[in-house]
């Protein structure tokens, strides 16, 4: 069963959106929600299989800062990253996770849905 690892931080308006977006794009997979990055690493320590996709929302720069020490943990899942915004810097170290897609709390996100639902098409294939 596919495992959808959700990192939302304590950005409680998009993080409900978000939620009903990976239920929509992943119906079926297991969704474990954090709100601490201590949940968030332990989740990932645990769950280091290939059936595991990580959605990662970064409200502040602060948050984008401290998920980036998580960087070795989050080396082996795919994952998905939402930026606080999409200045030059933030990208910039956004990338440094490797992230399959990026994207920022301002964007549609109706292409995350969309990659999101892809990604767990092909690893249930």
């Amino acid at each position: 069963m596919m495992k959808i690892l959700y990192y939302s931080g304590q950005h409680e308006q998009k993080s409900a959106q978000i939620l009903n977006m990976i239920e929509s794009a992943a119906p079926g997979s297991e969704i474990s929600i954090h709100t601490t990055l201590d949940g968030f690493s332990g989740a990932l320590r645990q769950y280091h299989e290939s059936q595991t996709i990580a959605v990662i929302l970064t409200a502040l720069t602060e948050e984008l800062l401290n998920i980036l020490l998580l960087r070795e943990l989050l080396r082996s899942i795919p994952s998905l990253l939402i930026l606080p915004d999409d200045s030059k810097e933030t990208v910039s170290k956004g990338s440094l996770l490797q992230p399959r897609y990026i994207c920022c709390l301002e964007d549609d996100l109706s292409s995350l849905h969309d990659v999101l639902q892809k990604m767990v098409e092909k690893y249930n294939a």
